[in-house]
C-alpha cells in the first residue's frame, strides 16, 4: 500500500507475449542486451552517454517484463526458473538487481548533469545556493547520515527508504517536465534528461518493488508512507526569482536524492548477490 498515491500500474498489453526470463532472438538484435555486469562510461562523455543510454532502454524492457503478470514457462529452455509448482517464471535475483542499480546508477548521472547544467546557467547569477539547502521535500525522510551509517542499517529499512524516495518524485518529476516545456531558456539537452529520469523513474519503483517481493513478501501489506510535495505554485510563478529558485532547488534535491536511492540500491545488491 501507499500513502499518497495509488501503485503506478504500467499497461499489462505493453509487454510481449512470453515468458520474461531472457530476450528473444530479435531483442538480442535490436537491443543488444546481454544480461550481464554492465560497466559504466563516463556520463560526461557523448559517445559513453548514448551506450549506457541503449543499455538502459534494454534494463527498462527487463523492468517491464518483470513487473507484468505472471506468465507461465513454455519450453524447456525456461526450466531452471519454474521454481515452483504453477511453474511460474523467476528472472534470477541477480539480474533484477543489475538492472535496478544500472538503472539507479543512470538516474543519478542525469541528475548530476541536470544540476550542473541548470546551476551553471542560473544558480552562480543568482546566489540560489543558500537558499535551497536544507530544504527538500524529503528531507523529513530519515536516511543514514553516513555511507557506514547505512550499511548498519537493516535491509528492510534501506528497500522502504528507497520506495519511500522513488514515491516522493513522482508528482515533482511531472511537473518538473511540465514547466521546463514553458521555460524558453531551457536546452534541449535539460529537456531530455529530465524526461528520461521521469520514466525511468517509474520503472525502477516498480522494479524495486518486485525485488522487495521477493526478499520480503511480508512487506507488502505494509503501507509505504512518503512526504507530499507542495510547490508547485512556486514552480509556475511569474516572479523570475522564484520560479528560477524552485527549479534549482528542485534539481539539487533530485540529485542529492538520485545519489542516496543509488547508494542503497548497490548496497542491498551487494547484501544478496554478486557485487
Amino acid at each position: 500500500m501507499v500513502a499518497r498515491f495509488s501503485s503506478l500500474g504500467i499497461p499489462h498489453h505493453r509487454f510481449p507475449p512470453f515468458c520474461p526470463v531472457g530476450p528473444s532472438p530479435y531483442q538480442q538484435q535490436s537491443l543488444s542486451w546481454d544480461f550481464s555486469p554492465i560497466p559504466m562510461a563516463t556520463a560526461s562523455n557523448h559517445r559513453g552517454h548514448q551506450w549506457i543510454s541503449s543499455l538502459v532502454q534494454g534494463s527498462r524492457l527487463l523492468l517491464l517484463l518483470v513487473v507484468s503478470n505472471p506468465l507461465l514457462c513454455q519450453g524447456e529452455n525456461y526450466a531452471p526458473y519454474c521454481k515452483n509448482q504453477t511453474g511460474e517464471c523467476r528472472i534470477p535475483l541477480q539480474n533484477l538487481f543489475d538492472t535496478a542499480t544500472t538503472v539507479a546508477n543512470y538516474n543519478y548521472r542525469l541528475a548530476r548533469e541536470m544540476f550542473s547544467e541548470f546551476g551553471k546557467q542560473y544558480g552562480q547569477s543568482k546566489n540560489l545556493t543558500p537558499k535551497v539547502l536544507n530544504s527538500c521535500h524529503t528531507t523529513s525522510i530519515t536516511t543514514p547520515e553516513s555511507k557506514k551509517e547505512a550499511e548498519n542499517t537493516e535491509d528492510k529499512i534501506l528497500f522502504r527508504l528507497v520506495l519511500s524516495l522513488l514515491h516522493s518524485w513522482d508528482e515533482p518529476l511531472h511537473h518538473l517536465v511540465t514547466e521546463l516545456l514553458r521555460l524558453k531558456e531551457a536546452s534541449p539537452d535539460l529537456l531530455s534528461r529530465a524526461a528520461e529520469i521521469e520514466e525511468k523513474t517509474k520503472v525502477l519503483l516498480e522494479g524495486v518493488k518486485e525485488i522487495e517481493k521477493r526478499i520480503h513478501p511480508e512487506n507488502q501489506e505494509k503501507e509505504i508512507s512518503y512526504p507530499v510535495w507542495s510547490e508547485i505554485s512556486s514552480l509556475m510563478s511569474e516572479d523570475d526569482d522564484v520560479n528560477k529558485t524552485t527549479f534549482y532547488k528542485m534539481f539539487h534535491c533530485l540529485h542529492r536524492d538520485a545519489s542516496k536511492i543509488d547508494t542503497y540500491l548497490q548496497m542491498l545488491k551487494c547484501r544478496y548477490t554478486t557485487c
